[in-house]
Order: structure tokens, then C-alpha cells, then sequence
């Protein structure tokens, strides 16, 4: 028997009236965008700022102004949940649980690039970025990017594998980490100093000996950084049902490494930061060693000449995701250069043939094919180049010039060429104005020529004589090209 799924949905509620409603000159004011406005004065309203706020939201209600109102839907399949209105008919869905976020911003609909809606405010902070801040890649598993509830939200992996972010259990608050500020010994006493100009002393004063004094500075030290945001290289413990347990180690810029457990001693020998590869958008784990630059993953692999990133992310240190590799086989999964102008990896255009020349490796050789401009024109050339390059990428497991896993999603849908107009080099001698179709003086012929399925060259005559005259061979001629 067909389950019977039982839908409630309740009336639309709360939302952001439009308008505003301020306290001026004693007075309480209610403005609309349509120049409607109301007061409210004390003296003659005895609950005038009550009534004012009544009136604001009932007429921003009225007039269609109120934003954000939501509904709670009870379902028997899908469970309850809320929905918000966004614009233009548009609505959300949101869990009960994250209600007080739609509640405290104000939230619109806006279209992306591939012409699907996502809920965001107005300073480009997603929803489901409020909900899961620590994960980087977050995908909409049915694929409805208005859809924020937690059961459909999914980190994306790399090589575009999902999983529910609900596995992930996340520590809360980062710990620890590498207190800026200086802390010396002067004049019997402990000074603690800060770039911004705050100094703090501890001498025997204020303290019971210089050995408490010491402990109060580094105290004092250690809070003040945090105070201030400076201390650098704070870490959280993950635990994670399908990783298992690591360390997210806090860089500048809202970078985030990953180390193993075992490995987090190596993070506390130094102060890391996150810096870009030479000629690659990507970024890898640096410190300082005596004016030279060490990176962390030849901190554990000292002996390795290369060392892959499997996920391609530089900051992803943990050894399950290291390998050793020759140039070749790590230049296979590199991203696209920075200096790139064509938008993919191996293609560039020519100046002195003008043609765009795709490349690729394959069995320990760089191979090349060149698309004439002449031929395709400038823009048919280059979109017949990245085609080229993907049926390369696609046939070979080529994965270098990707950035994220969408780009490598492309890989399995080649660029169309349906638009590509291909220009037709005339001999002098034609006189018909079309390729594969000329007249022979010599033997009193119209000529049509192509190549079969196998690339054998046919040829098709129409004599004129007796039969036909010139005209009427050269239109035989033509509609047989056709």
C-alpha cells in the first residue's frame, strides 16, 4: 500500500517589516519608501512607542514591504522544518534549529553564474556558510541551493565526493597557539610589550617574588594576544567518522591546515603561516628557518625530492594525503598557472603562426596539435583547442588545471563545437565560391569533390555537352554538394 505523506503547512509569520520607525525631537516616526508617515507623540498617545511599533508593523505588512516572513511546514516524511521567504516568490527552507539565523540578518535570493538562486545576505555571506563555517566545500545534495536544511547539506571532497558534514564532530574553540608580544627581563623587572604600543611591567612591587613575576607576564602576555587577535598558529582537535582524528591549525587569513596527530609537535616548533607556490594559486604551510623558507611536508618528508598533494590541497598535510612523486607525475596534478591566459592548461596562442596550440603528455612525450585561425577563426581555434584538451584530460586521467571539483567535473563534458564556422581557402582558379566544387576548362566539366567516412577522396562529374549546357551542369553540380 502507497505511504500517505500528511503535509501541514501554517500561516506565513514574523519577518523584518520594511520602513523605519525612530524617536525624534519627542516624537515617535513611522516612514515607508512610498513617503507614507505617521507620528506618534507621547503627549497625546500614553503608549505612543507601543503604538508606534504596531502600526510599523502592520502597515509594512499591508503594503508588502516585511521581508524574511516564515511558515512552519509539519511533514510526515520529511519531518517539520520552516520556510522563508526570500523575493519575487522565491522561499527557503531551514531546519527549526537555525530559525534564529534567519531571524537575526536580513536575507535575499540572488542568481549565480549557472542561473541557480542561493540565500545569502547582502555582505555575500551564504546561509549554510552560518551553519557550517568550518567547512570549506559545501555542496546542496539534491540540488536545490534554496534547500539549507542540514540533512541536505554535504562537504564536498576532493574529486568531487560527498558527504553528509554531519559526521564531522568539530571542537568548538581553538586552543593555544603562539602568543605575539615580546617578554624580557629589565631592570629587575618583567616587561611584556605589544607592536601597538601596550607595555606592562611586573617587578617585585606588585609581585611576591620575580618568579611570580615572570608568571603573571606570561599570563598576561598570553591573554592579551588572544585579546587582540594576534596570537598566531591556534589548533582545534577534529574527530571525524570517516577521516579519523587530526588537527586544524589556524594561518593567517582564515587559512586552515590539517596535521596528523602525530605530527602536531612539528606545528609547535615553529610559527606557520600560508603562502602561494611559486607561478600556482595554490597555498602551501611555510615558516621562517635563519632567513630560509621551510615547508611543512618536507619538515616530514625530508628525504622525498617531490611531494604530492593527492586532494591538491596544500594545506591538507596529513600523510595519508602525501606521496611521493617524479616532476612528471606531480606535474599531472597540478592547478592551473596563474600567469594562464587562455583559461586552460596547455593551450596558448601563437603569434607567429597565428593558431592556438593545444599540449598534453602522454606516454612520456609532450604531444601538440594546432588549430589554424585562419582556418576556424581567432575564438573557433581556441574553442576547438580546450576541446581538444579535454578529450585529452578525459581519455588520459589528466588532472593538472583544475582548481575545485566542479572544474574537474567538466573533464566528461567537452566544449561543444556546434558553433564553430569554419572558413573555406578558395584556389584562385575556383569559380563556383565554394570549396569541393570547381569547373575544368580543359575538359568541359563541373567537378564536385569530398572524402568518405574512411577519408578516401570521391569525385562527382557533370560534363557539359550535348545533353546540359554550363548552367545547367553547374546547378547539378550544386545541389549534388548539397
Amino acid at each position: 500500500m502507497e505511504e500517505i505523506n500528511f503535509v501541514i503547512i501554517n500561516e506565513w509569520e514574523g519577518g523584518k517589516p520594511g520602513g523605519s520607525c525612530d524617536y525624534r525631537n519627542n516624537t515617535y516616526i513611522v516612514r515607508f519608501k512610498d513617503k507614507t508617515m505617521k507620528t506618534f507623540n507621547p503627549i497625546k498617545y500614553d503608549n505612543a512607542e507601543t503604538l508606534a511599533k504596531e502600526y510599523h508593523v502592520q502597515q509594512s505588512l499591508e503594503k508588502g514591504f516585511t521581508k524574511n516572513q516564515y511558515r512552519l511546514v509539519e511533514c510526515d516524511i520529511e519531518g517539520s522544518y520552516y520556510e522563508v521567504k526570500l523575493k519575487d516568490g522565491i522561499t527557503a527552507k531551514v531546519d527549526k534549529e537555525d530559525l534564529h539565523l534567519v531571524i537575526s540578518k536580513k536575507w535575499g535570493a540572488y542568481k549565480t553564474g549557472n542561473g541557480k538562486y542561493v540565500m545569502r545576505t547582502g555582505t555575500d555571506m551564504f546561509f549554510h556558510r552560518y551553519i557550517y563555517p568550518e567547512i570549506k566545500y559545501i555542496c546542496h545534495t539534491n540540488g536545490d541551493s534554496l534547500d539549507n536544511r542540514r540533512k541536505n547539506l554535504s562537504e564536498k571532497t576532493s574529486f568531487g565526493f560527498e558527504r553528509h558534514v554531519t559526521q564531522s564532530k568539530v571542537n568548538a574553540k581553538w586552543t593555544g597557539g603562539i602568543p605575539t608580544g615580546s617578554l624580557c627581563f629589565l631592570n629587575n623587572a618583567y616587561v611584556v610589550r605589544f607592536t601597538d604600543g601596550t607595555r606592562k611591567t611586573f617587578s617585585l612591587h606588585t609581585c611576591e617574588s620575580l618568579e611570580d613575576a615572570k608568571i603573571q607576564a606570561c599570563k598576561y602576555r598570553t591573554q592579551t594576544s588572544l585579546n587582540k587577535g594576534l596570537t598566531k598558529n591556534q589548533y582545534r582537535l577534529v574527530k571525524s567518522d570517516t577521516d579519523g582524528i587530526y588537527y586544524e591549525i589556524k594561518l593567517q587569513d582564515k587559512h586552515i591546515a590539517k596535521v596528523d596527530v602525530d605530527d602536531f609537535k612539528c606545528v609547535q616548533q615553529r610559527v606557520w603561516y600560508a603562502k602561494k607556490g611559486t607561478g600556482s594559486s595554490r597555498y602551501y604551510m611555510y615558516a621562517s628557518n635563519k632567513n630560509t623558507k621551510v615547508m611543512f611536508h618536507r619538515v616530514l618528508f625530508p628525504e622525498y625530492t617531490q611531494v604530492d598533494h593527492i586532494n591538491r590541497d596544500g594545506l591538507d598535510n596529513r600523510r595519508k594525503n602525501l606521496r611521493a612523486v617524479s616532476s612528471a607525475e606531480n606535474n599531472i596534478n597540478q592547478k592551473k598557472r596563474v600567469d594562464n591566459k587562455s583559461g586552460k592548461t596547455g593551450i596558448h596562442y601563437s603569434n607567429y603562426d597565428k593558431c592556438w596550440i593545444v599540449q598534453w603528455p602522454e606516454n612520456g612525450k609532450r604531444k601538440k596539435k594546432s588549430f589554424s585561425e585562419s582556418k576556424y577563426g581567432y575564438d573557433g581555434a581556441k574553442l576547438m583547442a580546450i576541446n581538444h584538451r579535454q578529450k585529452m584530460d578525459n581519455k588520459l586521467g589528466l588532472l593538472n588545471g583544475y582548481d575545485s571539483n566542479e572544474d574537474i567535473s567538466m573533464v566528461v563534458k567537452p566544449i561543444s563545437i556546434d558553433k564553430v564556422q569554419i572558413k573555406e581557402k578558395l584556389l584562385s582558379t575556383n569559380k563556383s565560391g565554394k570549396k569541393g566544387l570547381y569547373y575544368v576548362d580543359k575538359y568541359n566539366f563541373w567537378a564536385v569533390e569530398w572524402r568518405d567516412a574512411d577519408g578516401k577522396k570521391k569525385c562527382k562529374r557533370f560534363y557539359v555537352g550535348t545533353k546540359r549546357n554550363y548552367d545547367e551542369a553547374q546547378k547539378l553540380a550544386m545541389e549534388f554538394q548539397t
